[in-house]
């Protein structure tokens, strides 16, 4: 399988890139907020395609990787997903189809990888679950300004 790579960018590029996105993985998730020592951390929890997993498993497909790509990929979601995407916001999701939960175990030859429909996909559930999406959002901001943690 052939693979491009998108244009070189510069690192104040990416970052800008980055926020400017509408699809990311943090809007992906639910988040809650931890809490201790009067510190709070807000975590992404709970994957919004969670209620979606049949459908996901539509844009699911096997591909197999020469040796020059198989090098190339070893260890690199994130570079995968960039040149397959045009994002690094899939790795984690292309960790998680393949069972793997840390870099160090994303060493496959053949792997599952999404299909061309996958962004339309995740902008579709993203509209259906906006209002869940903004009352976990209006949540988090009422957690951090809370002043007492007990």
């Amino acid at each position: 399988m052939k693979l491009s790579s998108p244009s070189a960018m510069t690192i104040p590029m990416q970052i800008a890139e980055g926020k400017a996105l509408v699809l990311s993985n943090a809007k992906m998730h639910n988040k809650k907020v931890l809490a201790a020592d009067g510190k709070k951390l807000v975590i992404n929890f709970e994957s919004i395609f969670t209620n979606y997993h049949y459908y996901l498993q539509k844009h699911i497909i096997t591909i197999e990787f020469d040796d020059m790509e198989y090098l190339h990929y070893r260890f690199k979601p994130k570079s995968l997903s960039l040149d397959l995407y045009g994002t690094i916001e899939f790795a984690p999701m292309l960790m998680r189809i393949n069972n793997v939960y840390s870099i160090s175990e994303f060493d496959f030859r053949k792997l599952r990888v999404f299909d061309n429909g996958i962004k339309e996909f995740v902008n579709e559930v993203l509209n259906k679950e906006k209002d869940n999406i903004q009352a976990n959002d209006a949540e988090i901001d009422a957690d951090l300004k809370e002043n007492n943690l007990g």
